[in-house]
């Protein structure tokens, strides 16, 4: 049987207003959470076949952080 996990990236930074919101960082808190999640992902033993994720900046560290 099929499952679908829907996430949301991680805390992203707005101190620079400037910055386009494609390219939004991660927070400190971001990074950190995302950890957390990797960890739970590794403990439940979760494997993923495939993943669609946006091209954003903080989506894509967000993922790097999870995954890699």
């Amino acid at each position: 049987m099929y499952q679908l996990y829907v996430m949301r990236h991680a805390k992203s930074s707005w101190d620079d207003l400037s910055i386009n919101d494609f390219d939004r960082p991660l927070t400190k808190r971001g990074k950190k959470n995302a950890k957390m999640i990797c960890e739970f992902f590794v403990k439940k033993k979760f494997e993923f076949d495939y993943a669609l994720i946006s091209s954003s900046k903080r989506t894509k560290k967000t993922f790097q952080k999870i995954y890699i």
